[in-house]
């Protein structure tokens, strides 16, 4: 949920999937980090256009095609909101549990504003995109 007192001062130009211009944008980015060490990023924008991709240092590693099943952006009057699913299938095969946690950040960029604002959900990250401040996940059954 992005809170915004300035719904009419949004950025949400770019309209092409996997486009690089979504960082121009107003946006929600999630970072994840699977016990395989494969690492999705997913960011979206409040026009509901996606960038999903797998970031690794050995491109030989990355799955052959990667993308998030389902992502709903809904635009309020006084906020956007984002909800997505990440399969765990595509990015492991591997569910997260206790003793194997996925690592995940989720980060906002505000750009409705003067000027950027950034916000991170990870407690004392000096930023989002820093993986060593993700929080851990993992499902119970």
């Amino acid at each position: 949920e992005c809170m915004e007192p300035n719904m009419d001062a949004i950025r949400e130009q770019c309209k092409d999937p996997d486009s690089k211009g979504i960082f121009s944008d107003d946006t929600v980015e999630v970072r994840i980090e699977t016990a395989a060490g494969i690492r999705p990023l997913i960011v979206t924008n409040p026009a509901g256009t996606v960038l999903d991709e797998c970031v690794m240092e050995d491109a030989g590693a990355l799955p052959s095609f990667y993308s998030v099943g389902a992502v709903e952006v809904k635009k309020l009057a006084d906020r956007w909101t984002v909800e997505m699913r990440v399969d765990a299938k595509p990015v492991s095969g591997v569910r997260p549990v206790p003793f194997y946690p996925w690592g995940v950040s989720i980060g906002r960029q505000r750009m409705a504003g003067k000027s950027p604002e950034y916000y991170t959900l990870a407690a004392g990250a000096p930023s989002f995109k820093d993986p060593k401040f993700m929080a851990n996940i993992f499902v119970r059954k």
